[in-house]
């Protein structure tokens, strides 16, 4: 029970990395964006 447990948290943690790791290189991305568009504009 313990062993299985310990298989289920390590599939949520390498989930849930994955999924920051996406929305971090999304968001960085739209920061970029904008920074160009600034200096663009200025």
């Amino acid at each position: 029970m313990s062993s299985f447990y310990f298989v289920d948290y390590h599939y949520f943690v390498c989930l849930f990395s994955f999924i920051f790791m996406d929305w971090l290189q999304y968001s960085t991305r739209i920061l970029f964006k904008k920074i160009n568009y600034l200096t663009i504009i200025y």
